[in-house]
């Protein structure tokens, strides 16, 4: 009878472990979901942010050059990290194109401000050699 009553506790010891385990696992796969949903969620939100500032953009520079310019979230986070363009130096060309004294700003360089005629150019240059390709 002994002997039973021990196999019994050790088989209830087991099943409790394993239910246990089962718990842990159910418990990290909840979590892994709930992160891997927040990622999804950022990365929407980030193209969302990208595809917005890309439009602004577009309207920008159809303002200020005439020209029709197609500009997508891509081809301006393309050109903007090709050309090494800082958060800052975007702002400063989106308030100065806004403003209309796009020609009196430049961007932020190692040395300070850029004011050379072609200051700007570059972009404005990617974005059309882009539209081109596509």
């Amino acid at each position: 009878m002994m002997a039973e009553i021990q196999e019994e506790m050790a088989r209830q010891a087991a099943l409790d472990a394993f239910l246990q385990k089962l718990a842990d696992e159910k418990a990290a796969a909840a979590k892994s979901t709930a992160a891997y949903k927040a990622k999804l969620a950022s990365e929407a939100i980030e193209r969302e942010i990208d595809e917005f500032e890309a439009e602004l953009m577009e309207e920008l520079l159809e303002e200020s050059t005439g020209v029709e310019i197609t500009i997508t979230g891509e081809t301006h986070n393309l050109c903007r990290s090709t050309l090494g363009l800082s958060e800052i130096n975007i702002q400063l060309y989106n308030k100065a194109l806004l403003g209309g004294y796009l020609g009196s700003i430049g961007p932020q360089v190692e040395n300070g401000t850029e004011f050379s005629s072609t200051r700007w150019d570059n972009y404005i240059s990617c974005i059309s050699s882009l539209n081109s390709e596509l």
